[in-house]
C-alpha cells in the first residue's frame, strides 16, 4: 500500500486498516458551504493561479455543536517556506511566490503524499511542493464533510483543495487502482480512480475527493483528483487545546450516536485514512 504524507512532509499516513476506525474514528454530520474572495478560493475551474498566490476569505470553526465564523487572530506559518501572512479578526490573507526550499519530485508527491500508486510525471525532473498553513497549535485548510444514512446504509464524503507549486510545466498522471482489505465481517474496496493533469508553472490548485459507501458489510472507497478550485469549500480552522482537536469533532448527528450505539463508526479524518494533510 502507497504510504501518504503531505503538508509539510514531516509525517506519514498511509490508506489506514479499517481496524484504526475504532481508535481514531470521527463522524460528520454537517454538510458545509462556503464561497471564497480571491483568486486562491474564488469557485472556478482552475486555472493556473501564477507565479504568486494570494489566498484570501473567512474562517471558519466548530464551536458548539455548529460551524461558526471565526473572529480571533492568529500567525500562520507556511511549508514550504517563503511566504507570509495570518487570520486577523477571522479573516485570512496570506501570499506566497516561489517557495525558498521544500520541493520533491512530482511523481513522489502524488504517489507517496496523496496515494496514488504508479503515478508518474513528466518531465521526470519537474519539482512540486504543496502548501501547507499552520497556527501556533493547529492546522488550516480548505475542507468539508458530509455524512448520510443509517448504521446499515451510509455515505460519508470529503473533499480538500491543495495549492500545489510547480517549478516548470508538469503533466503527472495515475492509472486507476483497485484492492481489498477485510476487518472483521465487512469488506472494504479501495479504488483510486486515474488522472491526467497538467500543472502549470507556478502555483495551481488540485481537488481531492473521498467518497465512502458502506451497504451493509459492503465498504466502498473513492479517492479522485482533478484540476479544480471549487468555491464551496471553506477555510477551516483546527487547533489543539491539550486533550483533543477543537474545530474537528463534528460527530454530534444521529448517524454517528447510531453507529455508536452498534458498535461501528464512520471514516472521519482518523478513520480509513487521512486528508492530504498531517498533524504534529
Amino acid at each position: 500500500m502507497a504510504k501518504r504524507r503531505c503538508g509539510n512532509f514531516k509525517g506519514s499516513f498511509g490508506r489506514r486498516m479499517p481496524a484504526t476506525l475504532a481508535a481514531f474514528c470521527l463522524a460528520f454530520a454537517l454538510v458545509l458551504t462556503g464561497c471564497g474572495d480571491d483568486n486562491g478560493d474564488d469557485g472556478t475551474d482552475s486555472q493556473p493561479l501564477g507565479a504568486t498566490l494570494n489566498l484570501s476569505g473567512q474562517v471558519w470553526h466548530w464551536v458548539g455543536g455548529e460551524f461558526v465564523q471565526f473572529t480571533g487572530t492568529r500567525t500562520l506559518t507556511a511549508t514550504p517556506p517563503g511566504g507570509t501572512g495570518a487570520i486577523t479578526d477571522g479573516r485570512l490573507s496570506f501570499t506566497i511566490g516561489e517557495p525558498t526550499g521544500g520541493l520533491v519530485s512530482a511523481g513522489f508527491l502524488m504517489e507517496d503524499y496523496l496515494g496514488w500508486e504508479q503515478a508518474s510525471a513528466n518531465p521526470g525532473n519537474a519539482m512540486v511542493a504543496m502548501l501547507d498553513l499552520r497556527t501556533p497549535t493547529g492546522s488550516l485548510s480548505r475542507e468539508i464533510q458530509s455524512e448520510t444514512g443509517t448504521p446499515t446504509s451510509w455515505s460519508f464524503l470529503e473533499e480538500m483543495v491543495v495549492y500545489i507549486f510547480a517549478d516548470r510545466d508538469v503533466t503527472i498522471s495515475a492509472p486507476r487502482t483497485q484492492n481489498n482489505e477485510t476487518w472483521g465481517q465487512e469488506l472494504w474496496t479501495y479504488d483510486f480512480m486515474g488522472f491526467e493533469i497538467l500543472l502549470r508553472e507556478g502555483w495551481n490548485a488540485l481537488h481531492w475527493r473521498e467518497e465512502v459507501r458502506g451497504v451493509g458489510t459492503n465498504v466502498s472507497v473513492t479517492y479522485t483528483l482533478s484540476a479544480a478550485n471549487p468555491g464551496h469549500i471553506r477555510w477551516w480552522l483546527e487547533e489543539w487545546d491539550g486533550d483533543s482537536w477543537n474545530g474537528n469533532e463534528v460527530g454530534n448527528g444521529a448517524l454517528s450516536e447510531d453507529l455508536e450505539s452498534s458498535g461501528r463508526t464512520l471514516p472521519g479524518r482518523f478513520g480509513a485514512r487521512r486528508s492530504p494533510r498531517i498533524r504534529q
